[in-house]
């Protein structure tokens, strides 16, 4: 897969907008670390793996919520920029997210736990920028 990449207004803009929604997800890291489990919910999954019931605690509070959150993002971009590339909207955030790996490699933490967060945080938020990325493809006839 080829693509001949030209720097245009609307890509730069689309990148723009991309350094935006960084600030806009650390927003919601804050929000869904802040969010209160209750310890009645937590503990059965607790009891079976801690690394399991945090994943999933920080799926549902950071990592979904983030893809929902990019999805409209992405859609009010749409409206207001017409031609739109969602990938060029995410290459800000995984620019900032491999920053954010070297870090862990640098701290001594359990690999295995700093691996599921960072997949429970961020799997859903590629995903959806994967199927908007394709269906956008699709669209445009490529």
């Amino acid at each position: 897969m080829t693509h001949n990449f030209k720097i245009t207004l609307h890509g730069f803009i689309t990148l723009i907008a991309g350094c935006v929604f960084i600030y806009l997800a650390m927003l919601l890291h804050g929000v869904g670390a802040a969010i209160y489990v209750p310890e009645s919910v937590l503990r059965p999954m607790y009891m079976f793996s801690p690394t399991f019931a945090l994943f999933l605690v920080t799926l549902a509070t950071v990592g979904i919520p983030m893809a929902i959150c990019f999805g409209m993002y992405a859609w009010l971009l749409k409206i207001f920029i017409k031609t739109i590339d969602y990938y060029l909207i995410a290459v800000p955030y995984l620019v900032f997210l491999v920053s954010g790996l070297l870090q862990h490699e640098v701290s001594g933490n359990d690999y295995g736990f700093s691996i599921s967060q960072g997949i429970a945080n961020n799997l859903p938020l590629l995903l959806c920028v994967y199927l908007f990325g394709k269906s956008g493809e699709k669209r445009s006839g490529a």
